[in-house]
């Protein structure tokens, strides 16, 4: 029974493999149809303005200002690029929160998004040892690891670099420093803690 176990089982957990990156694939494709098929958008509710124009809310936080890829485009000269943040609440209230220069809602997603994933990737190195720390783990005897790594990275730079995918993701591209204060805060506590664990050694 135990030798029938041992050679059945890898075979399964392929197949398992198999059947799961399917499924995966079957409903990311269905995701992005419905996404790109231009289906009729539910409305949270609408803005109406003193000149008589009326702009539907599709989304709980929506960015007001005349850049392009604003929820609500006004194309008013008082207006800034990136101007005020209108948000539904638990309640359903709409309270309205002033946007300061220096970045986009959408950037601040996009960023959060880097930074959660990014660090969920370095800790998958932590995973591998309880003792070890990040500077003394050895990384080259899990190749499969370092390839799914190296997928999810590159999925996540598509998602933020080609047009079609910051579509359906609803990301924007990032500048540099946007992009080193996302990675610095993503490494900031896996470092910490592996800088504590030598500490902790040397004691």
């Amino acid at each position: 029974m135990n030798d029938f176990f041992t050679g059945v089982l890898p075979w399964l957990l392929w197949v398992g493999r198999i059947a799961l990156s399917a499924v995966a694939v079957l409903l990311l494709i269905r995701c992005g149809r419905a996404l790109l098929s231009g289906g009729k958008q539910e409305s949270w509710g609408f803005l109406s303005l003193s000149n008589g124009a009326r702009y539907p809310l599709y989304h709980w936080e929506n960015m007001i200002g005349r850049a392009r890829q604003a929820d609500i485009r006004i194309n008013f000269p008082s207006v800034s690029r990136s101007h005020a943040a209108l948000c539904r609440d638990s309640e359903g209230i709409w309270r309205i929160y002033p946007i300061r220069t220096g970045g986009t809602l959408e950037a601040a997603r996009t960023a959060a998004l880097c930074t959660l994933i990014l660090s969920q990737l370095v800790h998958v190195f932590e995973c591998k040892s309880e003792r070890r720390t990040l500077f003394s783990m050895p990384y080259g005897n899990n190749l499969w690891l370092i390839g799914a790594v190296a997928v999810s990275l590159a999925v996540l730079a598509a998602a933020v670099v080609f047009p079609m995918l910051r579509v359906i993701f609803s990301t924007v591209m990032l500048t540099r420093p946007q992009l080193y204060i996302a990675l610095g805060f993503s490494l900031a506590v896996p470092l910490c803690s592996s800088v504590a664990g030598l500490f902790r050694r040397k004691k």
